[in-house]
């Protein structure tokens, strides 16, 4: 029975915690805001970590963002050798869409904290990793089709491609940002991702 309790109460600390860690971030946030989120005392969360920053690294753990790296990275590998236009249909990456989204609603706050709520923790330049990573498989993408000559791309097309991909980080983050039911998020992810892909389709034609 004390067992019991005290899974519960490190339970109620933890969700106190992301709900904290995704409002203000890490830099932001206090022991005594989370205590205050969890309705116990400040020296009751020192029974289960030793700090905050124990505290963050417990709940956002290397498993965990590595396999929202693998995600993200397995939907951009998906389309190499694709017809950009044929590329919204496609099954294989309509699985790869469904994965993410179900990872973002399960894991919603863990998300927005790693993606945007980062300041002043090892994963700091998470979305820059990112960002530039998606980048980097696009021009692949792009070299696997250029004989097909359906994809044309100028400097500044590239440099614009680098703002959009920055922009679809940010406003997935967003979507995270605004709704908490599954169903809203899956819904404004699909509408997101209808107008990215109409864009890039008329940015790179």
């Amino acid at each position: 029975m004390a067992q019991t309790l005290k899974e519960e109460i490190r339970e109620n600390i933890d969700a106190a915690a992301l709900e904290v860690f995704g409002r203000k971030g890490f830099r932001g946030t206090t022991m005594a805001e989370i205590a205050a989120e969890a309705g116990v005392s400040v020296g009751n969360i020192y029974r289960y970590y030793r700090g905050k920053e124990d505290l963050f690294y417990s709940l956002i753990t290397p498993d965990f963002i590595e396999e929202l790296k693998s995600l993200f990275r397995a939907k951009m590998k998906t389309a190499d050798g694709m017809e950009l236009a044929e590329m919204r249909d496609y099954d294989p990456m309509n699985v790869r869409d469904i994965a993410l989204k179900d990872f973002f609603s399960r894991n919603r706050l863990k998300t927005i904290i790693v993606m945007d709520r980062n300041e002043g923790t090892r994963y700091e330049g998470f979305k820059e990793e990112m960002v530039e990573f998606i980048i980097e498989t696009a021009l692949q993408y792009i070299d696997t089709v250029k004989d097909k000559r359906t994809i044309t791309l100028s400097r500044i097309k590239i440099d614009l491609l680098k703002v959009v991909y920055s922009n679809l980080y940010s406003a997935v983050v967003e979507i995270l940002k605004l709704y908490s039911k599954s169903e809203d998020i899956d819904d404004a992810y699909e509408t997101l991702l209808d107008y990215h892909f109409f864009g890039i389709v008329k940015l790179m034609s």
